[in-house]
């Protein structure tokens, strides 16, 4: 690879990471993908440094010197399973065919616009079955149930909004609750529920951020500290 090239190469690794963080996936399948890519390629070292907020990658290729790409991530909440698997199947058919380097960057880019996006109306609808569903796992009766769908709508509704406004996510989350809770204590006074415990408790779950959570107990396992802790804050 000459100079030129090894600097897109950096940029496939650093948007390939990228793609990964910002789907769910823990910071050692991230650091781990992008080594395998950077080996496959005949690196002669790479030294890659992967935090929620940024990434960091030094490569350094035969008869060259090293360069380094830095990558400020802004994106702080969203994960999609689906994508972060044909990512992982792309970065073993990278590996594996070690194709050109803008080949790479092409395949990458058609995976990302491959990925599956869901129109309002389901995001809104899941949000009515999450409210709903929980509120029946914590004991709800069928008209806390509606009261946990449509409470449920309520988050959907005020998320959507404050993600269009480009809001802090924890402001975002605190006033979505919020806006949640009210009707619920205002239906719970009017008697007009049976049990209010649940039904909020059961909204609530949509806010709760179960897989950050589970990969920052997992980065902290692994030794990576640093983005365990800013997951779990």
């Amino acid at each position: 690879m000459s100079e030129a090239e090894v600097s897109q190469f950096l940029c496939v690794l650093i948007k390939m990471g990228e793609a990964l963080q910002n789907s769910g996936a823990e910071v050692f399948r991230v650091e781990d993908t992008l080594n395998r890519i950077a080996s496959a390629y005949g690196a002669e070292e790479v030294d890659i440094f992967v935090i929620t907020s940024s990434i960091v990658v030094t490569l350094t290729m035969p008869d060259l010197p090293p360069q380094t790409q830095t990558r400020r991530l802004r994106k702080s909440t969203g994960n999609d399973l689906l994508e972060l698997e044909q990512l992982n199947a792309l970065s073993r058919r990278i590996c594996a065919e070690r194709p050109d380097v803008d080949e790479a960057m092409a395949w990458l880019e058609e995976t990302m616009k491959a990925c599956r996006s869901y129109s309002t109306g389901v995001f809104y609808l899941g949000s009515v079955l999450v409210g709903l569903g929980f509120c029946l796992v914590f004991g709800g009766t069928l008209l806390d149930c509606l009261w946990a769908g449509a409470m449920g709508l309520i988050i959907g509704l005020v998320t959507r909004f404050m993600d269009k406004q480009e809001a802090n996510p924890f402001f975002s989350t605190l006033l979505a609750a919020c806006c949640m809770a009210l009707p619920a204590y205002i239906a719970a006074g009017l008697g007009l529920m049976d049990s209010p415990d649940a039904a909020i408790i059961g909204a609530l779950m949509i806010l709760v951020p179960g897989l950050p959570i589970t990969n920052s107990m997992r980065d902290i396992i692994y030794g990576d500290t640093n983005s365990g802790i800013i997951r779990v804050v």
